[in-house]
């Protein structure tokens, strides 16, 4: 097909007459001048299926032509990377598994660890730079020196070449800061980025702050209560 030869920018304009038909098929259809085949309606989503598409419309009607034509703008579709970032404890594996099921998974946290330990081909010295301090608990902590050090690249990279240029999901927490750096590149790269946010109010991430504040006011309570016990 024509949209094969297309750039990673360019878009195919497509005006194409549509048969009737219920079926996936190509129906030969008596035009004034000759005998032609068209396709279904079926027949155009199955072939433009593998591609980034739009429907525009009806085109202006033709002269001898029994059928109305259609247009359509046609681009290669690119990979999708699902980039599931949020803070840890927001739900990001949940979210994962109620919503992608035949895609590529990429785990930040066994990133992460594959590659301090490792379990995952890299740059001997960015190895080193995973390797110090590695805590298994704290993988957020060294996720935020990844992204604030010349590393962040060498990361990607790795990420990238797991996906091997088909789709994919990444679970794992990355800095706010850092989310626009990463669309870009992975942009730069061919791929279609999508950045799910959302809000979570019950999110573990914020068990610590909530624990701290009812102990802090069950500390109070009991500092009343021990006053208004010696005013007795």
């Amino acid at each position: 097909m024509l949209a094969e030869l297309l750039s990673s920018k360019g878009t195919l304009v497509l005006e194409i007459g549509i048969a009737s038909g219920d079926d996936s098929e190509w129906v030969k259809v008596k035009r004034s001048i000759d005998t032609r085949l068209f396709p279904t309606q079926r027949t155009i989503n199955r072939i433009l299926s593998r591609y980034a598409y739009k429907y525009l419309g009806e085109s202006t009607p033709q002269i001898g032509d029994p059928i109305p034509r259609h247009v359509y703008h046609i681009k290669k579709k690119k990979p999708y990377a699902f980039m599931l970032m949020q803070n840890p404890g927001a739900g990001k594996t949940t979210i994962r598994n109620a919503l992608f099921h035949e895609h590529k998974i990429i785990s930040g946290d066994r990133l992460i660890l594959d590659i301090g330990t490792e379990k995952q081909p890299c740059d001997p010295e960015f190895q080193k730079f995973i390797a110090q301090g590695l805590n298994p608990s704290k993988i957020d902590v060294t996720v935020r020196a990844l992204f604030s050090s010349q590393w962040w690249q060498d990361y990607l990279d790795t990420i990238l070449s797991i996906s091997n240029a088909d789709s994919f999901v990444y679970d794992g927490y990355v800095p706010p800061a850092y989310h626009e750096l990463i669309s870009d590149y992975l942009k730069s790269n061919g791929y279609f980025p999508v950045n799910l946010c959302w809000d979570n109010p019950d999110a573990l991430s914020d068990l610590g702050v909530r624990t701290k504040a009812e102990a802090r006011k069950y500390a109070l309570y009991l500092a009343a209560m021990r006053n208004k016990m010696r005013n007795r």
